[in-house]
């Protein structure tokens, strides 16, 4: 969990305990995402930056502005090659765990309900009136059938329509 006193708490569930704090200096922490391995973590603060920690070493890997402006979520894919965070700027980015950004969807507004979402080799991002699609890698292998009924499983939603937007 984030708190405004600049400390980071990775808790421990089933005991209802801190299993560890991290006390950060400047700006407070908005958002924080755990690798799924429970090795990394992604600090995010609200002028848009973000610290990728090792809690092995506990140390700093990568520091990077990632948004002009407030993170309102992160998550790291499944196997923790891929961190997305969704921004206030209205844009979603795909980074690397070092910070170099792989890229940004824009969307209409800001992304504050986001739900972040590995489905096999896409990342899925929606809000509460769109939903965004983009693969990840090879997806050849996959049916677009397969990967959408994936898709509209994992967020609740079904697709009715098709908005297209220009490629970078």
């Amino acid at each position: 969990s984030a708190s405004l006193d600049g400390t980071v708490r990775i808790w421990d569930v089933e005991r209802s305990r801190v299993r560890e704090r991290i006390e950060l200096s400047g700006e407070p922490p908005v958002a924080v995402a755990l690798t799924p391995d429970g090795r990394r973590i992604a600090i995010a603060d609200r002028a848009g930056r973000i610290e990728v920690r090792s809690l092995e070493r506990d140390a700093s890997s990568a520091r990077f502005r990632a948004h002009q402006g407030w993170i309102t979520r992160m998550e790291w894919s499944s196997d923790a090659r891929v961190l997305v965070s969704a921004g206030a700027d209205g844009s979603f980015r795909i980074h690397a765990p070092d910070g170099a950004l792989e890229r940004v969807v824009a969307v209409r507004g800001a992304p504050y309900r986001a739900l972040i979402a590995d489905v096999g080799r896409a990342l899925v991002f929606h809000d509460a009136s769109s939903l965004v699609v983009t693969p990840m890698g090879d997806t050849r292998r996959e049916s677009a059938e397969a990967m959408l009924d994936a898709v509209e499983r994992r967020a609740g939603m079904r697709l009715v329509g098709v908005h297209l937007e220009p490629i970078d």
